[in-house]
């Protein structure tokens, strides 16, 4: 074809067993939903994740909403996350439950 650049693709590590659960274009990557291991982040060369102990609620994220190029909420059986990167590539993330006032923390859905 004439007037295309040609793509290529990289080969990543990241666990084959890893159920996904949704993708969402975040910015300049793509951010992908997991079931077991939070969020994975693609740039094209490689792989990064959040999780619990980056301060997800959970790392079983059922579906996710990409607000703009820097909010991205998740939604888990343990509450909605909202996850803010900043300008220092960082992510500030809040999460909301039961104790801030959702009837339940099962989130299985979220239309803004």
């Amino acid at each position: 074809m004439r007037g295309t650049a040609a793509r290529t693709y990289h080969r990543v590590k990241t666990i084959p067993e890893t159920g996904i659960t949704d993708l969402k274009i975040f910015g300049a990557v793509m951010a992908v939903a997991t079931k077991g291991q939070g969020i994975l982040f693609y740039d094209e060369t490689s792989v990064n994740n959040l999780n619990e102990k980056a301060g997800l609620s959970n790392n079983i994220i059922n579906t996710m909403y990409a607000e703009n190029e820097s909010v991205l909420w998740a939604c888990t059986n343990t509450g909605l996350n909202r996850i803010e990167q900043t300008k220092a590539g960082s992510f500030v993330i809040k999460v909301i439950s039961n104790e801030q006032g959702l009837i339940s923390n099962e989130v299985t859905g979220i239309v803004i």
